[in-house]
């Protein structure tokens, strides 16, 4: 994944245009707990139109996903004719490009909210209030955790089905996920087995703004739904989404063989 580190600066280029987009709408001087929410994939409600609005505010994630989507993938098929080879430890190879492909997402998402709060701050349009920090983790270790999960699941879905449909196939389940908050709409509530669905919905543990928060102050700027959905729960969620990523890719690479043949390899 070496030469696609530079790729990590997109994250820089994005934020500024993102912090270029505050300072032409904003009414003034806004907390940087509110950027934070914007960030955090804004407080769209759920409507076709704020759905719209959910796509566009993936952008960075998709993004990353389409740098790293598949380079697990190509170690794979080169590791296996070559390393694998000489010394067959497929789970200590995969761990370390587990553990690379997570610290490229940790240090996107730095520069990416980092970024945009120094220049909200620096050009005096935010200013730190009691709830930047929490509200900053919370926003970082969600879009963190999401964006490494899926990005594995397309190196791995890459093994089975090649990487021209792996990156389509999760995209695809992106969309089916963001697609399906439209029956709360109309057809169910986010009460009962209604909230259980919605919460169950990985969309729904990453937009900040449909939480709830013990801290009063905080939860009068995000909970827009009125609904008890703790922070905690969510990330421990999308953990443990991502830990079955993880657990299945290791099965997987175990498993499975690509020849040196493999036309992805030689391209």
């Amino acid at each position: 994944m070496g030469r696609n580190r530079k790729y990590l600066l997109v994250s820089v280029a994005w934020a500024i245009i993102k912090s270029m987009e505050f300072i032409a709408f904003s009414r003034g001087k806004e907390s940087m707990t509110s950027i934070l929410i914007n960030i955090g994939l804004g407080q769209p409600h759920v409507s076709t139109g704020y759905m719209t609005l959910i796509f566009y505010d993936l952008f960075p994630i998709i993004l990353f996903q389409m740098i790293f989507g598949v380079n697990i993938y190509r170690h794979f098929c080169i590791a296996n004719a070559y390393y694998f080879s000489r010394l067959n430890n497929k789970l200590k190879w995969y761990k370390n490009e587990v553990l690379m492909l997570l610290s490229f997402t940790v240090i996107y998402f730095i520069l990416y909210i980092g970024t945009t709060v120094g220049i909200m701050y620096i050009t005096n349009y935010g200013y730190f209030d009691s709830e930047t920090l929490v509200t900053m983790f919370y926003v970082f270790a969600y879009e963190s955790m999401f964006t490494f999960a899926f990005t594995l699941l397309i190196n791995i879905i890459s093994i089975i089905f090649g990487s021209h449909n792996s990156f389509i196939i999760v995209f695809s389940i992106q969309v089916f996920c963001i697609s399906s908050l439209l029956i709360f709409d109309d057809f169910l509530s986010l009460k009962g087995v209604g909230g259980l669905l919605f919460k169950l919905n990985p969309i729904s543990n990453l937009i900040f703004s449909w939480h709830s928060s013990d801290n009063a102050m905080l939860n009068s700027k995000i909970n827009i739904h009125n609904i008890h959905f703790s922070l905690n729960s969510s990330l421990l969620y999308l953990v443990i989404i991502g830990s079955i990523v993880v657990i299945s890719g290791a099965f997987l690479i175990k498993k499975v063989d690509i020849a040196l043949e493999n036309k992805e390899v030689q391209g």
